[in-house]
């Protein structure tokens, strides 16, 4: 540097300053190692055994002693594991039969249903928040056509109490009961306008085809309403 004509004290101070980068790195590594050599390394916990939950029915003396048995051939077979049996009671008999009466397709509510054409492969899906067989009767299906509820043999052994004299008095039991019929023709008139704007009228107008109110079947069920609309659309 001396020699290209640079003054001596830059060239002692380039050669310094060198010099004190070199030796800020030596000692900056020695420090690095004797942190290193006095680091205090964690103790690491011991692993947990896998701990594997079996369900046994519980009868008894015998469920204690299985459960034992169970144990002891688990470990035998793999020590790191801890199997805990859980002894639980059978299911009841009462729990294999059931006393309701099933309901009817027809007189469930909340339900996507598929009505198929007879004769051509149109089908119609729809969603009632009633029973099927309101809108049915809409679509324009006969009322005949609706299935009766089969009734279980509890059911048939178990009589119908006739209720028609039930809490009246004896000068009151003798009189005829009117019913109004105005509920009724309204119900009717109610169904003719809503069977008119019918996706499936329009069809047997445009096509001439006829659907059978007795072939379809329900798809899937659900009690909320927003929930019909979703799986109606997915359908």
């Amino acid at each position: 540097m001396i020699e290209n004509g640079f003054p001596l004290k830059f060239v002692d101070a380039s050669i310094k300053k060198t010099l004190n980068r070199y030796i800020d790195k030596i000692n900056k590594i020695n420090v690095s190692d004797g942190e290193k050599k006095n680091e205090i390394k964690p103790i690491k916990d011991p692993p947990k055994n896998e701990i594997i939950l079996l369900d046994i029915p519980y009868f008894g003396k015998p469920s204690e002693i299985l459960s034992k048995r169970l144990i002891s051939l688990a470990k035998l077979a793999r020590p790191q594991t801890h199997l805990q049996p859980i002894p639980r009671p059978p299911r009841s008999i009462g729990s294999h039969f059931s006393s309701k009466d099933p309901i009817p397709k027809d007189l469930q509510s909340g339900v996507i249903y598929q009505i198929n054409c007879s004769s051509c492969d149109v089908s119609y899906i729809g969603k009632t928040i009633r029973q099927v067989k309101k809108r049915l009767e809409e679509h324009g299906a006969p009322q005949f056509n609706i299935t009766k509820p089969k009734l279980s043999s509890l059911s048939k052994k178990s009589p119908i109490p006739d209720t028609t004299n039930l809490r009246r008095s004896a000068r009151n039991a003798g009189k005829i009961i009117n019913y109004s019929d105005d509920k009724n023709s309204f119900d009717e008139e109610n169904i003719k306008n809503i069977r008119q704007s019918s996706v499936i009228t329009q069809n047997e107008l445009e096509t001439g085809h006829q659907i059978n109110g007795n072939d379809w079947h329900i798809l899937t069920n659900d009690p909320r309403s927003y929930r019909l609309e979703v799986r109606e659309s997915l359908a």
